[in-house]
């Protein structure tokens, strides 16, 4: 198994897959699901002051962001996994729990 180690303000994610496998899914990429999970961050990139930029995600966390700020890294033993900048993240999914 290899690991990812992304640069600067970028993250690693993985697909998260809602749906059951179907053919339909496996003849068009479509991206009806668009959640994914954060599986490698680096510490942060380096600010102008010298010091490190805090990362917005942590791996584990539940990402949803723009399907075209995504780059594909296809490690063909280990699967595909894309790169996506931190900034590019629109919305972290976190779980509620309902007061009565």
């Amino acid at each position: 198994m290899k690991k990812l180690n992304p640069l600067g303000h970028n993250v690693v994610i993985e697909k998260v897959s809602r749906r059951p496998w179907s053919i339909i899914e496996t003849a068009v990429d479509f991206d009806y699901d668009n959640q994914w999970i954060v599986i490698a961050v680096w510490p942060g990139a380096e600010r102008e002051d010298g010091k490190t930029a805090e990362m917005p995600v942590k791996i584990g966390d539940k990402v949803h962001f723009s399907s075209y700020d995504k780059q594909l890294i296809d490690l063909w033993s280990d699967g595909k996994f894309y790169v996506v900048n931190a900034s590019k993240i629109l919305a972290i999914e976190t779980e509620v729990l309902e007061t009565k």
